[in-house]
C-alpha cells in the first residue's frame, strides 16, 4: 500500500530541502572568519536543555553535544549584524535522524529566537537562545 504525503509533509520537506541547499550560498556580512569559536545555546519545549556549540574545521559548521545524549551537526544557513540562522541534523544519538532550524533577530553577541523540530515524522517548535 502506497501512502501519500501530506500537503504539510511535502511542504515541510521541501522547506527544509530548500535551506539545505541554501547553506553554502549564505555568507556572514562580515566573512565566515567572524563566525564565534563556541555558541552557548540553550532550547526550551518541554523542558531546557543547553549545549556549547563547537566551531569545526570547515567555515559556518559546529558540532554539538547535549547531556541527555544528543549529538548534532550544526550549519550556519544566516550570520549577520541583526539576525542569524542555523541548520541542525543529528546523524547519532539519541535525537538521531531530527532535523531543526533556529532562527532569531542577533543583537550584539546574542540571540533570543525560535527553534523548531523535526523527529519521526512530527514538527514542533520553541524558544531558543544563544550568547557568544
Amino acid at each position: 500500500m502506497h501512502h501519500r504525503p501530506t500537503l504539510r509533509t511535502r511542504v515541510l520537506a521541501c522547506a527544509a530541502a530548500l535551506l539545505v541547499a541554501a547553506v553554502p550560498a549564505c555568507k556572514s556580512s562580515t566573512g565566515s572568519d567572524a563566525y564565534p569559536a563556541m555558541i552557548h545555546s540553550c532550547e526550551t519545549n518541554t523542558a531546557t536543555l543547553c549545549a556549547d556549540w563547537k566551531k569545526t574545521g570547515q567555515p559556518g559548521h559546529y558540532v554539538a553535544d547535549w547531556s541527555q545524549g544528543s549529538h548534532a551537526e550544526i550549519v550556519v544557513a544566516t550570520f549577520e549584524k541583526n539576525s542569524v540562522a542555523f541548520i541542525r541534523d543529528d546523524p547519532s544519538g539519541t535525537s538521531a535522524g531530527m532535523h531543526a532550524v533556529y532562527s532569531g533577530p542577533r543583537t550584539g553577541n546574542a540571540v533570543n529566537g525560535t527553534v523548531t523540530w523535526t523527529h519521526n515524522g512530527q514538527t514542533f517548535s520553541g524558544t531558543w537562545t544563544a550568547t557568544w
